[in-house]
């Protein structure tokens, strides 16, 4: 059978040969394609009776084709029973593609310049099988290979779709009969890609992949663009993302993707919430320029500049050396530069709160400051997350907890990981004079801060303006050391001050005057 076709419209030819007395065959076709669009300079051939086409010859123009999918089927040899059928790739639903195409049973090769046009593929590949694009140019030939397979060669693809555009060439060998292990073929592809929004790479992740690797990757990724982008896929895809479980054992191929961040964020236990069961467990990473790689199932964000939780962080790389193994840890390393209270803020916003029995809780302080801080975070176990971080002060006025005064120009560092807090060098103005201050969390999980310091009569003069107290203190001279015990349980706090006073003058009745020189042995608690 043989058709010449100058310009046709499909649609319209469709639904009038659908009312005429036509074979079986013939009218199963027509519904099966169920075509829409027109052929231009079209020229057809074909040897058999629908579906068991013997040989087929297809060359010409389409403008605006739509079809239905159609499975692939392979080749088969003629029998005493049944004819011999001809090869047939598969094909996916589509819709408004324009294009030329020059085929047969051998093989074929076929352009595409097509704006405004759908995929419809089949459910198992991706979250969502119907795929747009705006526009989608394409240069490709395919060949029939033995063994029932079918060689795609790819010379230029190139799309748009809603500010993502890629470019991609390469080879796919696809097996006509779905084998057990390897339905999906081999590829061999590299391109480019920009503009891809990073909270939407779930719809680009192909449903064969470890459903928890999709998942991950589809809600960690909340925000990002990514520019100037690559990607490189060797191998057979039945072993994608080419996991390696051994030390040493060679990888089954090669799949590299990555490129430029541009306001990227990430959200790193985004199944798991804070106590108000909307905000996240921890403060997101967000606003970050940098850069993400992933090399078969490594993952790594580095991260030039971002913030979380208001303050600017600075080379922060997040990495997941293997996103398929049986335990996968993201590891966060990063360091944060702002104000002290919204730094302090951080160990009040995050587990970190839990760790260090909410010590932090009524911290207050001014002046700016920085964290460095290190995440060992179990994707599936995110209770045994590991921290270590360090609060470092710079001369700034700090208010520790609400029955401690406030401390001035104070510096030091507070350390902190999942067992506690550390302060480390500790020293400020307090009361007038000197003070060092140092102790953590014990072994029974409590807290006990050990303080040495020099108080003045200035000093407090200073700190307590109210009249009362200044008409108290006038009768107070010199200065004195003293020692401070606060211990804390259940965010409660003990304190208790210890002094003998030498050195203060007290001007007061007896027996509460005394010289400088003279000790009165003091304890407050």
């Amino acid at each position: 059978t043989e058709v010449q076709i100058k310009l046709l419209d499909l649609q319209t030819l469709a639904n009038f040969v659908g009312r005429l007395p036509l074979p079986a065959d013939q009218l199963r076709l027509l519904e099966d394609f169920a075509p829409r669009g027109q052929l231009k300079d079209f020229s057809a051939q074909w040897q058999g009776t629908y579906p068991e086409i013997v040989s087929y010859k297809l060359k010409g123009d389409f403008l605006k084709l739509s079809m239905n999918a159609q499975a692939a089927r392979s080749a088969r040899a003629a029998t005493a029973k049944v004819p011999a059928r001809a090869a047939v790739p598969a094909i996916p639903g589509f819709e408004n593609l324009s294009g030329r195409i020059d085929a047969n049973n051998q093989g074929g090769s076929f352009v595409l310049a097509s704006d405004q046009i759908k995929f419809a593929l089949p459910p198992a590949t991706f979250a969502d099988p119907e795929i747009a694009f705006d526009t989608l140019n394409m240069d490709a030939q395919w060949a029939f290979q033995k063994n029932d397979q079918l060689l795609l060669t790819v010379k230029n693809l190139n799309f748009a779709k809603q500010g993502l555009t890629a470019s991609l060439s390469g080879t796919h060998l696809l097996p006509l009969n779905k084998q057990a292990g390897h339905g999906l073929g081999t590829i061999d592809v590299t391109g480019s890609v920009s503009g891809l929004e990073l909270n939407q790479i779930g719809n680009y992740l192909p449903m064969a992949m470890n459903a928890d690797f999709r998942n991950w990757l589809s809600h960690a990724l909340i925000a990002g663009t990514l520019r100037d982008g690559s990607i490189k896929l060797k191998g057979d895809l039945a072993h994608f993302p080419f996991h390696t479980s051994k030390s040493g054992e060679k990888p089954k191929g090669e799949f590299t993707f990555g490129g430029k961040i541009d306001d990227g964020g990430l959200n790193y236990a985004p199944d798991l919430f804070a106590k108000d069961g909307k905000s996240p467990m921890w403060p997101l990473l967000e606003k970050v320029k940098g850069t993400i790689q992933f090399d078969r199932t490594r993952m790594e964000i580095k991260g030039e500049s971002g913030k979380t939780n208001g303050v600017d962080v600075s080379n922060v790389k997040a990495v997941i050396p293997d996103l398929l193994a049986d335990d996968p840890m993201l590891e966060i390393d990063g360091n944060a530069a702002g104000t002290m209270q919204n730094l302090v803020k951080y160990t009040v916003d995050s587990p970190v709160a839990t760790w260090i029995d909410h010590f932090t809780d009524e911290t207050k302080a001014t002046g700016n400051g920085t964290l460095g801080l290190k995440l060992q975070l179990p994707l599936n176990r995110l209770i045994d997350a590991k921290v270590q971080g360090v609060l470092k002060f710079a001369n700034n006025n700090v208010t520790l907890q609400n029955v401690i005064p406030m401390m001035s120009g104070t510096t030091g560092q507070l350390e902190f990981n999942e067992k506690g807090l550390t302060l480390n060098g500790i020293k400020s103005t307090f009361l007038g004079g000197p003070l060092t201050v140092g102790g953590g969390t014990q072994k029974d999980g409590n807290i006990l801060i050990k303080a040495d310091g020099t108080m003045t009569a200035a000093g407090l003069r200073k700190n307590y303006p109210s009249p009362a107290m200044q008409k108290l203190i006038d009768k107070i001279t010199g200065s004195t050391r003293f020692g401070a015990t606060i211990a804390v349980k259940s965010k409660h706090a003990d304190v208790v001050v210890e002094s003998n006073l030498r050195g203060l003058g007290l001007d007061f009745p007896a027996p509460l005057n005394k010289a400088a020189k003279d000790a009165m042995p003091l304890k407050f608690e």
